[in-house]
């Protein structure tokens, strides 16, 4: 018993003592460390989400158009669109649901834009740029909207210039609604005698007939244009003639032609 008393007295005098300082050499040893970084953890990231989506495995969402479905991880998705991200962050119905319908968008189109989120490639061509662009617009996937934006521009012609112009008035890309004016004013002549010419609005061709820096050999080139416009619809424009007749600068035109 005497021994053990000795025992429990030297481990209760231990506990009243100050801790002495720690060494500066053990300090160092204390803050030394290691930082591992991988440089290929982003790509593994990735490449294991689209493994998970392409066997549809923990989606959390899936995305319907017609009959038609794409099972998807809501977080991948918002964070590559403004449009899901508001949708499963606000107090919208579809951000309690698992199951979304998509209206407006062709299917493959959206499953483009999808396959996107996981892989960031998508192809842009001539039979998809306009879908895509529309959809992309719609669901605010500002890059893509930017790249087939630039597609667009590439392929400008006297055939489709004054198309081109209205779809980007309507869907806000600016640049190529810029672009596409300044071509159909460059190529006036050559566009004038293309199908979308008779179909543009009254608003489309009077801007376009107003301006100082469209290219024509003479005025009568604008009254021609007057003309074949308003007679592919002679009862519904007629009412037009006065106002744009006015564009036509006679004062420019020699006593001749007149």
């Amino acid at each position: 018993m005497k021994r053990k008393a000795v025992m429990l007295q030297i481990v209760e005098d231990s506990t009243d003592e100050e801790m002495s300082p720690i060494n500066t050499e053990d300090q160092k040893e204390l803050d030394d460390f290691l930082v591992y970084t991988d440089p290929d953890h982003s790509s593994h990231f990735f490449q294991k989400l689209y493994d998970l989506y392409t066997r549809c495995e923990l989606c959390d969402i899936t995305l319907r158009v017609n009959d038609e479905t794409i099972p998807a991880h809501k977080i991948v998705l918002a964070s590559n669109s403004l449009y899901f991200e508001g949708m499963f962050l606000s107090n919208l119905m579809e951000s309690s649901q698992n199951d979304v319908v998509i209206k407006e968008i062709d299917f493959n189109v959206l499953k483009s834009l999808v396959d996107f989120c996981y892989t960031s490639v998508i192809k842009i061509h001539s039979s998809n740029v306009f879908e895509l662009l529309s959809a992309a617009n719609m669901l605010q996937f500002d890059g893509i909207k930017k790249c087939c934006s630039k597609f667009l521009e590439g392929k400008l012609e006297p055939s489709n210039c004054l198309t081109i112009a209205s779809f980007a008035d309507l869907h806000t890309c600016h640049d190529l609604k810029d672009s596409a004016i300044e071509f159909s004013k460059k190529h006036f002549r050559q566009v004038i005698q293309s199908e979308d010419f008779i179909s543009i609005p009254f608003d489309q061709i009077k801007t376009l007939l107003q301006s100082d820096v469209i290219s024509v050999t003479s005025e009568i080139d604008i009254f021609h244009a007057i003309v074949t416009w308003i007679g592919a619809d002679e009862v519904g424009r007629m009412s037009f003639f006065n106002d744009l007749f006015r564009l036509v600068r006679f004062l420019d035109l020699s006593p001749k032609v007149l």
